[in-house]
């Protein structure tokens, strides 16, 4: 039963619909419709030398993804003319208005209306270009109305709706606006406030009014009373900064191509937006959906820049796009940082300073974040979407984040808790109620970005007003609209240059879309070894600076292209696996295209080094190259067979002749079912998984046998893709049955090769190579898994006889440990977590880690059980996700010490790094052994990684990134290379800083390195 007041609510807004809103609209005047069709895309000059057709309204038309060119037409009645006009226009799907070859305004299903200026012309025509899709692409979710579903499976599910002229009373329009507004703001209060009494007899009062009213203009007179009784009262406590915002995700549930048009469609929409409020600022992100405008039409790139610089557009949130934060290796990160804060710099200057991350839509954060941001001169983060967090409620709003090593940045997440937010009165109610209950007057200011997004578009007129009314209405929170940039200096000041803030220490992590560590399981290997490829790539070009100077200049056009591309497939929605078939057809073109040419530059640019190398007295030389970060031996294959190969330095080379023979002290045993070179060993039963394992002869206690294959019914409740539901362990279906067949493919003192192969689930087949070589501490797994389930996970776990509370997780640029109890609510939530490349379990004296290449994020420990995801199958959005074949690798490493003694890190480096040989000519000039030689002043090299080794940027120099892995204070000694006569400091965009630990001395330079920490350096 309704209450009093919530029955003069509902009677509030039955009046606008009924008697205000029919005054909008003074006069209309219909256009004809006449269309041409297309799949492809073309340009409107194109289109307007198309044959037309007249179509009327309610005609029906697509079929998804197509194209309808709309012509419309009219003659503009004399009592029109010269007055402001609209254009009302609906295709039932994304649309828009062009303007002499520039977009002018989009349309789609928040907005219909097209403000155009006064003429005096007889007749008007207009050009309009129609995609058949919605601002979500064509696919539908489970909240959507069954109506709405049935439609989008038509063949034409296009709908011409509206297409005429109309000229629209602004006054009236406000006041309808300021009157839902204040009923909205009504509902928002409690029985008993003296807000909702004052409201609601202030409305009955100007409904008399409006009633009693005798011309149009003794309504709009009314407007005034409307906006003082909105305003009569005291604000609240708190101050909101209500900023524009168009979240236009780079892909999802559309394909890149769409993305452009939407771009198009959304800035010009926002640029009548400042053009017609003068008191609106927009906000968008993602340099590269402004390099997308600045291709596809520079007339309204030009548009854009003129409001930038005159402070109405922010370009903000320095990361060419939105990237997933959990999956690229670290120095993607950095490069997503360096390319769009430069592109940034390049188009805008001074007027687009990038001083703040912003990452409103992405699935949780690593450790080593904090520490990135700052060395990259931001230093503030804002982002949003922790706050869908499941089981526990984020305890803060402003906070200081800190990373591993230590690095503090000031975090804000919006308590809107919607970066689409349309900033109705009960949004700013429920934003600073949360605010309050985290933070309490601590820090009172917070930002609210609104406007329709995800599938773009942005903010309507009355999102805006809402920002402007919430402004001036009591009992709301002080609402200014001013640029991000600002709101940041003001949140610093308030609340940053204190040391009184919460601080959250460590990972932020979601408790929801754990999924995401695991589908499409080959993007996430295709982008680790695009990553890996790029990073030899540089170091390469660096090798023979001496020789081939021309190289690094060469290469940076290429290498800019690539690295883009890589960043592109980053997207939030691209590598985590959640966007349609045709993202990932497209991602993996792009894909492989990168890869096809980074092999041919990688075999170029190893030649030219091999050109180089001394050779002198060699009969049969072959030069191996590392691109590891720590020296490293091991098994390579020659054209004469299997060798193996000592101390080839990191990020070097080692040439030896081929001619000369090695003896091994330990080499290599394997029979049917068991490998040991001495170092390692293990016995596999007839299911092909590991029951015995062995460390230098000491017996590694199993509790289970390890590697071995589950399966579990996936079904999440809601978001397939994204999530891994927490019950997911209750429907499990171990593989233990017997191989069909084990093999002794290899054995030889250099190598023993064990394959085995079976069925998995109802209709794929498994094949595991185990693979030990001489003298390394990890059994290799190799697997070609032929995958064609459905709904189900498959896992590898292992569980070996260790008592540990934590376990260490190998990050971004470090490693972080999580407890392997669930003692409390947050413990229980963290069923699947993010992780790089290696997982340990220690105790005093001994340990066990798994490696994998890259390609496995999802990993989990409990107890002492360790398991690494391997692939899902899902099928929304993208009903073929992960079907088909999958290569991959990972590896059993027992050790003794703990995970830094046994040099876990560089050991997992290596594992998805493996050296390269080539042969060379006996005799050849020169005497390259290695681009760099870093070693610790007081230790081996362990527990560095070589992040980047690469051009700079601006082409003065190399660029030298060193990252600190043990979590140790360390100095290191490095030799200057030939041709190096300095070394300077630089942060993560390459400019000069101060930071101390850097000392020169006679041909070399000490380096001193806190736990965890990154240093790039200028070699000049």
């Amino acid at each position: 039963m309704l209450t009093a007041l919530e029955y003069a609510a509902l009677g509030f807004e039955t009046f606008h619909d009924d008697v205000l809103a029919p005054l909008i609209i003074e006069e209309r005047s219909p256009l004809t419709a006449s269309v041409y069709q297309c799949h492809e895309r073309i340009q409107p000059e194109h289109a307007q030398k198309m044959a037309f057709t007249e179509v009327p309204l309610g005609w029906r038309w697509g079929p998804v993804w197509s194209t309808a060119w709309f012509q419309l037409k009219g003659e503009i009645p004399q009592s029109m003319r010269g007055r402001p006009l609209s254009l009302q226009f609906s295709s039932g799907t994304e649309a828009l208005l062009w303007n002499e070859g520039v977009p002018y305004q989009g349309f789609d299903p928040y907005h219909h209306h097209a403000s155009l200026k006064p003429t005096h012309e007889k007749e008007v025509s207009f050009l309009i270009e129609a995609a058949c899709n919605r601002p979500l692409g064509a696919s539908l979710f489970w909240w959507e109305h069954q109506e709405e579903h049935q439609r989008w499976k038509e063949e034409q599910p296009g709908r011409l709706e509206y297409a005429e002229l109309q000229v629209r009373n602004e006054t009236i329009e406000r006041l309808c606006r300021t009157w839902l507004f204040a009923v909205r703001l009504m509902r928002t209060a409690s029985d008993n406030s003296n807000l909702i009494h004052k409201l609601e007899r202030g409305l009955r009062d100007l409904k008399r009014e409006i009633l009693g009213a005798e011309s149009t203009q003794q309504i709009e007179n009314i407007l005034p009373k409307a906006e003082a009784l909105l305003s009569e009262g005291s604000k609240s406590a708190t101050q909101c900064v209500a900023i524009g915002h168009a979240h236009i995700d780079t892909a999802w549930l559309w394909p890149l191509s769409e993305t452009r048009r939407k771009c198009l469609r959304t800035f010009a929409t926002q640029l009548r937006n400042i053009e017609r409020f003068p008191s609106f600022h927009f906000l968008c992100s993602q340099p590269l959906q402004y390099a997308y405008i600045e291709e596809e039409n520079p007339q309204l790139f030009q548009e854009i820049t003129k409001q930038v610089h005159a402070g109405r557009w922010e370009p903000f949130g320095a990361m060419w796009i939105e990237p997933d934060a959990n999956i690229p290796s670290g120095e993607s990160l950095i490069r997503q940082i360096l390319h769009g804060t430069h592109y940034f710099k390049d188009k805008f200057g001074d007027a687009a300073p990038q001083t703040a991350l912003y990452l409103p839509d992405t699935f949780g954060f690593p450790a080593s974040l904090p520490q990135i941001c700052r060395l990259a001169g931001l230093k503030t983060f804002i982002t949003n979407k922790m706050a869908w967090s499941e089981t526990n409620r984020f305890p803060h709003v402003t906070f200081r984040w800190r990373g591993i090593d230590g690095t503090d940045v000031l975090t804000h997440f919006t308590p809107g808790h919607n970066y689409n937010s349309s900033i109705q009165p009960q949004d700013f109610v429920d934003a600073e109620d949360r605010l309050l209950k985290s933070d309490g007057t601590r820090c009172t200011l917070w930002l609210q970005p609104y406007g329709w997004g995800d599938g773009g578009g942005g903010p309507d007129p009355e999102q805006i007003s809402n920002a402007q009314l919430g402004a001036i209405a009591a009992d709301l929170p002080h609402v200014a609209s001013y640029s991000a940039t600002r709101f940041c200096e003001e949140l610093h000041k308030e609340c940053g240059e204190t040391n009184d803030q919460p601080i959250w220490d460590g990972e932020l992590y979601l408790e929801l879309h754990r999924g995401t560590y695991t589908t499409h399981a080959r993007l996430k290997a295709s982008n680790r070894k695009a990553e890996r490829e790029l990073r030899e790539i540089e170091a390469l070009a660096i090798a023979t600076r001496s020789t081939h100077p021309d190289i690094p200049q060469e290469l940076e056009p290429w290498l800019d292209t690539a690295w883009k591309t890589v960043l592109l497939n980053q997207f939030h929605d691209i590598l985590p696996g959640s966007s349609i078939k045709e993202v990932y057809d497209e991602a993996h073109e792009q894909m492989d295209h990168v890869h096809l040419e980074c092999a041919q530059r990688i075999d170029e640019g190893l030649r030219r080094i091999a050109g180089e190398v001394d050779t002198q007295g060699m009969q049969r030389p072959v030069m191996t190259w590392n691109p590891s970060s720590s020296t490293r031996s091991g098994v390579i294959k020659t054209d004469a067979g299997d060798r193996f190969i000592e101390h080839v330095p990191a990020m070097g080379i080692q040439v030896v002749d081929l001619a000369e023979e090695v003896t091994l002290q330990n080499p290599v045993q394997a029979s049917q079912y068991s490998l040991n070179n001495g170092l390692v060993g293990m016995t596999i039963d007839d299911t092909g998984q590991v029951t015995e394992l062995t460390h230098f002869d000491r017996n590694v206690p199993l509790l289970e046998p390890s590697n071995a294959l589950v399966l579990y019914t996936d079904r999440p409740r809601r978001w397939q893709a994204w999530d891994i539901d927490r019950d997911y362990v209750d429907h499990q279906i171990l593989q233990n049955h017997p191989a069909e067949r084990i093999t002794l493919l290899e054995q030889s003192e250099l190598r023993g090769v064990i394959e085995y192969e079976k069925t998995i689930g109802a209709s794929s087949r498994i094949i595991q190579r185990y693979i030990l070589d001489a003298g390394s501490p990890v059994i290799r797994i190799e697997t070609h898994l032929d995958w064609h389930e459905e709904h189900m996970l498959l896992r590898a776990l292992f569980t070996p006889d260790i008592r540990a509370r934590s376990a260490t997780f190998g990050i971004q640029f470090g490693s972080i440990e999580r407890p392997t109890h669930v003692n409390t609510s947050w413990e229980k939530a963290a069923f699947e977590v993010p992780g790089h490349l290696w997982m340990d379990l220690s105790e005093p004296g001994s340990g066990f880690a798994v490696l994998d290449d890259g390609s496995r994020i999802g990993r989990s420990c409990r107890e002492n059980q360790l398991g690494l995801s391997l692939v899902r199958a899902t099928n929304f959005p993208d009903p073929t996700a992960d079907q088909g074949i999958h290569e991959f690798a990972y590896g059993l490493m027992p050790h003794e010490g703990d995970w830094r003694k046994a040099q876990v890190p560089n050991e997992a480096e290596s594992f998805g790094n493996q050296l390269r040989t080539i042969p060379v000519g006996a005799g050849a000039p020169g005497s390259i052994r290695s681009p760099w030689n870093i070693t610790p002043i007081d230790s081996d090299s362990t527990g560095i990684e070589i992040a980047a080794c690469k051009p700079a940027l601006d082409g003065n120099g190399i660029i030298l990134r060193l990252v600190e892995l043990h979590g140790a204070k360390r100095t290191l000694k490095m030799p200057l290379p030939d041709g190096i006569q300095q070394v300077q400091d630089v942060d993560l965009r390459e400019r000069t800083c101060q930071i101390p630990g850097l000392h020169h001395a006679d041909n070399s330079v000490a380096i001193s390195l806190k736990p965890y920490q990154i240093r790039t350096l200028r070699l000049l």
